[in-house]
């Protein structure tokens, strides 16, 4: 018969050795939210069967160029312009986390056949920018901040608005809180806080265990809860339309339209997309060309683009 002493000892061992396992867990799954896998369209020539380029994908006169954000980080962009200088908007896409700039090819042709000017570009730490990691919007904020400097030196008469998907939408939101020079933006797939969307690409981890791993990502990146979506959306004035997947496996509507309501956007307008049947994570351009029932495609058929386009003149 075991001891009581000895029973001690057992738990006790077991303990430290849960809390082991627990903390090495919770260490890679933090590195993985700071260190989303790199998506290089080379080795995903499936997505992209028309060829690589903007030029392949049926893009005219986009010149590939390369702008420095916060700490000097080097940006992967592509400058679009838009045809015939129809109207004086330049667009910049905003793409998801683990996605790249080029999964923006239809949205940046789609705008360019409409005499929109686009600038689409890789995160830090995603596709060909430099970076380490991914920071939630701490430093991403002030990169697009650069990208807009850029806009307004090369086109000064730029009406700048922003197309945001899930985190490009976060990321959205933070900058228009601190860049009145952003005049309207389209958001797709939000959320409240950072910590919602670190805790959505990782759907197979224990809510708990992701919990604690970005806590640390947090402490890293030198990041607190006043940089979340929800604590500076009372800051955004522009003019906002904003989209979500009532089916949405991954990031809330409920949280979507609290964040809709915080905006202080005297202008703006809301929707749901009824028929989608996909999560999330099949909406953020992974396919390069749009399905019948994408969020996107639903969205350009009603030209609600152009109805949001009208509010910025």
């Amino acid at each position: 018969m075991i001891s009581l002493k000895n029973m001690t000892r057992i738990f006790i061992g077991l303990a430290v050795m849960l809390a082991l396992v627990i903390y090495t867990i919770r260490y890679y799954v933090s590195e993985s939210m700071l260190k989303p896998e790199r998506f290089l369209i080379e080795n995903n020539f499936e997505q992209f069967k028309r060829g690589f380029s903007p030029l392949d994908n049926r893009i005219i006169n986009a010149k590939a160029i390369d702008i420095y954000g916060e700490d000097s980080i080097r940006l992967s962009a592509y400058y679009i312009p838009g045809l015939h200088n129809k109207t004086n908007k330049t667009i910049i896409g905003l793409h998801d986390l683990g996605s790249c700039k080029e999964h923006l090819y239809t949205m940046a042709r789609w705008a360019q056949e409409r005499g929109i000017s686009t600038l689409i570009f890789d995160l830090r730490a995603h596709g060909k920018s430099e970076g380490e990691h991914f920071t939630y919007g701490k430093k991403e904020t002030t990169d697009l901040i650069k990208i807009v400097d850029w806009i307004k030196q090369t086109k000064p008469s730029s009406n700048i608005g922003l197309w945001g998907f899930s985190s490009g939408a976060g990321i959205a939101i933070q900058s228009m809180a601190k860049d009145d020079r952003i005049s309207f933006a389209i958001l797709e797939n939000t959320y409240l806080k950072n910590q919602d969307l670190a805790l959505s690409k990782q759907e197979y981890v224990p809510k708990f265990i992701s919990k604690l791993a970005f806590q640390r990502v947090k402490s890293i990146i030198n990041s607190d809860d006043k940089n979340d979506p929800v604590e500076l959306a009372n800051q955004v004035k522009q003019n906002v339309l904003m989209i979500h997947g009532e089916k949405n496996q991954f990031l809330s509507l409920r949280d979507s339209k609290e964040l809709f309501e915080a905006l202080r956007s005297k202008n703006k307008n809301y929707l749901t997309q009824l028929r989608l049947d996909t999560s999330c994570n099949n909406l953020d351009y992974k396919n390069v060309n749009y399905n019948k029932n994408s969020l996107v495609k639903y969205f350009l058929a009603y030209n609600i683009f152009v109805f949001l386009l009208s509010f910025s003149y």
